[in-house]
């Protein structure tokens, strides 16, 4: 959905409109994770909201592209 060129008026509204969704939620995760990351990685919550709305986008435009495909993670360790 993201990787056009040049995108259309209509998928750059429907993009920010779903980011504005996601945008509460995805700050809420990053406030709630922030305990773990902070020792680990000296990231803001900030950068942990952008991180986490770029993958939802990611994903999303990815189930656009071919929306047969699995939801089964590719990593090994997400399959137990």
């Amino acid at each position: 959905m993201c990787r056009n060129i040049v995108p259309s008026a209509v998928t750059q509204r429907v993009v920010t409109a779903f980011r504005a969704k996601i945008q509460p939620a995805c700050e809420e995760i990053a406030r709630h994770g922030m305990p773990v990351v902070s020792p680990i990685a000296s990231l803001t919550p900030e950068s942990v909201t952008r991180f986490l709305v770029g993958g939802f986008i990611e994903v999303r435009r990815s189930w656009m592209e071919d929306p047969r495909a699995t939801a089964r993670p590719s990593a090994p360790w997400c399959w137990r």
